[in-house]
This record gives C-alpha cells, structure tokens and sequence, in this order.
C-alpha cells in the first residue's frame, strides 16, 4: 500500500515500503509535458530532459553516468503528453546518492551552448527513428486527430 505526504511547499511524495525488496526506485514528476506547450515550444519539455544529463556545476555528464555506475545504479528520464519523469534504481543503501544526484541535475544543470547544439542533433535521430515506427505515427495522428485543439504533440510538424 502506497502512502503520500504533502510538504508546506506543495511537493508530493508517494512512496511504497516492500518489506522483501532491496532495491529502491526514485523519481522527480514534473508537471509538465508536450500537452502544456504551445505550438512554438512544442519540444522543449522533452529537449530539456535531454539537457539535464549533459552535467551541473559541479559534475560532467561523464561524471553523472559514472557516478551512478560506481552505485550499480540506473539513471533515466522520460516526457509524455502530461509529465516529465527523473528517475534512479538502486540498491537501498545507494538512495540518498540518488536522490542527490537527480536533484544535482533537477537543479544545477548548465545548459552550455555546445551541448545545446549537439542535443539537437540528438533530437533529430530519435524524430526520424519515432518516424521509422508506423504505429507510434498511427497513435499519433489518430491523437492528434482526436484532439485537434490540444497544441502538445512530440514533434510540431504533426
């Protein structure tokens, strides 16, 4: 049974204790996602996810990945219509190391003019492998379709 506790500051914290399970899953939910843009943002929720792992004032993003590796842990992120999702999987004696390092990345990311321009290239790669999958483009534009007057769609050309 999962239980949920509210800060003075309106962040929410859902966890569930398993008596037999030595791993811990930690994420950050922001309520944010492609459905909050407008048409000319549309992107920058997921792009943003991207820039989150290129490193902080205080580590690169060779530092993040190896960071994380020292713990035998994974680290990744996510963007839907609705959210974008921060999260780490790792053993229970590692938590505060996760939680420490996502919100490094939640907080002190750099956003350095050439990894910016690199991500986009990144960007593109995964537009033209989404574009490569004709039931990821039929959920699309049936969507799309469905809700015409929604601006948040992945990729702003759909």
């Amino acid at each position: 049974m999962h239980e949920k506790t509210v800060l003075k500051n309106g962040v929410r914290i859902v966890h569930e204790h398993m008596q037999h399970v030595r791993t811990v899953s930690v994420g950050i939910w922001v309520g944010v996602g492609s459905r909050f843009e407008k048409r000319s943002q549309n992107g920058a929720a997921h792009f943003i996810e991207h820039m989150l792992f290129k490193g902080t004032q205080s580590r690169t993003a060779a530092e993040l990945a190896a960071e994380m590796d020292s713990i035998g842990g994974q680290i990744n992120a996510f963007t839907t219509r609705e959210a974008t999702c921060f999260y780490a999987r790792v053993l229970d004696t590692h938590v505060d190391s996760a939680i420490e390092l996502l919100s490094d990345m939640l907080f002190n990311s750099k956003f350095d003019t050439v990894d910016v321009d690199n991500e986009r290239g990144v960007i593109c790669e995964e537009i033209d492998m989404y574009d490569d999958t004709p039931d990821d483009m039929v959920a699309e534009r049936m969507i799309s379709r469905s809700f015409p007057n929604c601006a948040g769609t992945p990729y702003p050309w759909h």
